[in-house]
């Protein structure tokens, strides 16, 4: 007979693990995320013992599996209390004294049940199990109590001692739900069974245990900025969603598969046809409108910061208007704080000079600190992170140690949220500091994510305008070259970031004063180098300014793309945006994973991969269909993926390679490169670099380059 109960064990099982797991590999260096994991993995372990004593119920061996059930749930209230002394980590942390002394009685309570009849003396099966209790087994009453109410009281000192009004409210809201969490299975477990004799409605408890996974999840990853609200509106949608869903499934199968009610083979086909296709329309129809409820709020914000873009893109070619900064301020500060109702603004912008950062436009407010130290601890700390709230200084660990002076910072000057802005090559240009939004509306995980978008583009917006002003402040008669060289010496790396496993080398030869090469390399998570290369020909400033751009968004968004189409698609798109320049761009990317030992790259019409396999001893070119960046927004980039070869060679170089003549006319070819890699295949890249330069040299002695020449060479292990 089918037990539909069975299914739902089974996915809190998989639930259980599936957060086990997650936990440590995302979040080990948390205790409390340590802590959860074995609490899943108890769970996980509890729920298959019932299962196996439910399924093999006539073994011998059901007391001891019993004993082992009981402890497991013991060992579970123990982890949820230690969870709760942790947790959040807006303040001291307990003491260690204080975080075991509350253990041992449930450790206590555990050795009694393996080791004695006192609690359990015998487990039978008939229909269900039942089980025998010995003279103590009020203690699986009294322990969990007081551990349940300890962590309501914990919660609850936690917020009476809380001095931030937001806080005292995300945490109310999180002691609701633990409330909630923790009652239903009391509820289903165990006060239905034993004082109302009512078994049919047991697995209903399990939606708890569900409740609770998420919530100390979502309590234990989000630490930044909690927002039980959204979490609580998506649950009961999701939740609505299901019952809608399976409700009708479970019945099907319970009331009717498992009866003989239906003996038609041909009924009970059609059925089984006629139920999924329904669930199938269902989802279809109530998927969109949940999603629309969820994403409401992310709407409105949308719309909001639409109008901020707008604003953004209003301010045309600083180069060509001579846009002075009063007219900069007006538009990309004091216009979006009156969109985006903030009350206050400050900006502190790097002077070269003399080496401080010094208040450069105020919105609504006067202050008195009128410049900040370039080496002080304020600016190490906003060069570490994007956009710091102030909120963060109580929830981030990694701002622990600069705490109390980011906070008093943030306090004296009647700011909630700081955005570093940064410039291409990842110098702290400024500080944008902002002040309360009007009326109760709070700095929210979604709104910062829209401000950090606003972010870059300011970011960008500045960095063009300082490079502007530079050029005005020297008054060079050649201005457009000087802005070129000034711009490449900013962007193009001194050398490529390492990894292990690869060894990396290259060639640039800066010939061209009107723009030319671009690259640049940067790590992805532990095992990942993605590698940028680009040609912006010949057009002076605009294809300095093109570079630029790519450079700032490179910096900005490589390390959050794990494939190298989305960091295409993503310059693509600015640059067709952008309102500096009408100039596309051939481009190439590649990111090498030393794990799965694979290259993966895209390609944006420039020159194919060269990889060269020193067994066979040949080259193979790959390539990648793409259109030029700039080009048309709405184009797609696509990869590909190479296995690496063992001391393989691979080689990425730009047009400039082509361009190279000597005395006679004759075009350096690439071929040239390749033999020389051949005899020299056990070389190091550098080596090759030096080989490889001393023979384009040689080449074209006494004839003038013009272009730009970017060779990269990689070798694998």
């Amino acid at each position: 007979m089918i037990n539909p109960d069975f299914t739902i064990i089974s996915l809190a099982i998989a639930v259980s693990l599936y957060y086990a797991i997650i936990n440590v590999i995302k979040r080990l260096r948390y205790p409390e995320n340590l802590i959860f994991s074995l609490a899943n993995i108890s769970c996980a372990a509890a729920l298959f013992i019932y299962l196996y004593q439910t399924i093999y119920h006539s073994r011998a061996d059901l007391t001891d599996f019993t004993k082992y059930f009981f402890s497991l749930l013991i060992f579970i209230y123990q982890c949820l209390f230690f969870i709760i002394q942790l947790f959040p980590e807006w303040g001291r942390r307990p003491r260690a004294v204080f975080l075991i002394l509350p253990q041992i009685p449930g450790f206590l309570l555990i050795i009694l049940t393996c080791f004695s009849e006192y609690l359990i003396v015998k487990t039978v099966f008939n229909n269900t199990l039942i089980h025998t209790y010995g003279t103590y087994a009020l203690l699986y009453v009294v322990v969990p109590g007081l551990y349940l109410l300890s962590m309501y009281i914990v919660i609850l000192n936690k917020i009476i001692k809380l001095k931030i009004k937001l806080f005292k409210i995300t945490l109310l809201a999180f002691l609701t739900g633990l409330f909630i969490g923790t009652m239903i299975p009391i509820v289903f477990f165990i006060i239905m069974p034993f004082y109302f004799n009512l078994h049919e409605y047991t697995s209903l408890g399990f939606s708890g245990v569900f409740f609770l996974q998420i919530l100390l999840n979502y309590s234990l990853s989000e630490k930044k900025q909690l927002t039980y609200g959204i979490l609580y509106l998506r649950i009961f949608l999701w939740s609505l969603f299901m019952i809608i869903i399976f409700i009708p499934t479970y019945w099907f199968i319970k009331e009717i598969l498992i009866s003989d009610i239906i003996s038609n083979d041909i009924m009970l086909y059609s059925l089984s046809i006629i139920f999924p296709f329904l669930f199938f329309i269902l989802y279809r129809i109530l998927r969109p409108a949940a999603l629309k409820i969820i994403n409401i709020r992310i709407k409105e914000l949308k719309n909001i910061f639409e109008k901020v873009y707008r604003n953004i893109s209003e301010l045309s070619d600083m180069r060509k208007q001579k846009m002075d900064w009063d007219s900069f301020f007006g538009k990309a500060i004091n216009s979006v704080c009156e969109i985006l109702g903030i009350e206050t603004a400050l900006l502190y912008l790097f002077n070269e000079e003399i080496k401080v950062y010094e208040l450069a436009h105020t919105y609504n407010i006067n202050v008195e600190l009128n410049e900040i130290t370039a080496g002080s601890d304020l600016v190490a700390a906003f060069s570490e992170n994007n956009i710091i709230e102030k909120t963060h200084l109580y929830t981030d660990m990694d701002l622990r140690e600069h705490k109390d002076i980011l906070l008093k910072f943030f306090d004296d000057n009647n700011m909630e949220t700081a955005l570093s802005v940064f410039s291409s090559n990842r110098q702290l240009l400024g500080l944008l500091l902002l002040g309360r939004l009007s009326g109760k509306n709070k700095y929210t995980p979604d709104f910062i994510s829209f401000l950090d978008n606003y972010r870059i583009q300011f970011g960008i917006l500045l960095e063009n305008l300082i490079f502007s002003e530079e050029i005005r402040r020297t008054q060079v008669v050649k201005r457009d070259k000087m802005l070129v060289r000034n711009i490449k010496r900013k962007i193009i790396p001194v050398k490529f970031k390492d990894l292990e496993g690869l060894t990396i080398s290259s060639l640039f030869m800066s010939n061209s004063e009107l723009g030319g090469d671009y690259f640049n390399s940067a790590r992805i998570g532990s095992d990942k180098l993605g590698i940028f290369i680009s040609n912006t020909s010949d057009a002076g400033v605009e294809s300095a300014m093109l570079a630029l751009q790519m450079s700032g968004v490179f910096h900005a968004q490589a390390d959050m793309h794990e494939s190298p189409e989305g960091l295409l698609n993503v310059i693509n798109k600015v640059i067709c945006t952008s309102r500096f320049t009408e100039k596309y761009a051939a481009a190439f990317y590649m990111i090498y994973n030393e794990s799965l030992r694979e290259i993966e790259f895209s390609n944006a019409a420039f020159n194919p991969l060269v990889v060269f396999d020193p067994v066979k001893e040949n080259f193979t070119e790959f390539d990648a269909e793409g259109i030029p960046i700039g080009i048309d927004m709405g184009f797609n980039y696509k990869h590909r993926t190479l296995s690496a070869f063992p001391n393989g060679l691979g080689l990425c170089y730009s047009q400039g390679l082509s361009a190279v003549i000597d005395k006679s006319g004759n075009i350096y070819s690439i071929s040239r490169i390749k033999d020389i890699i051949r005899i020299n295949k056990k070389d190091a890249p550098a080596d090759l670099i030096g080989k490889i330069y001393d023979d384009i040299k040689n080449f074209a002695e006494g004839v003038k380059l013009l272009n730009d020449i970017t060779l990269i060479i990689f070798k694998t292990a």
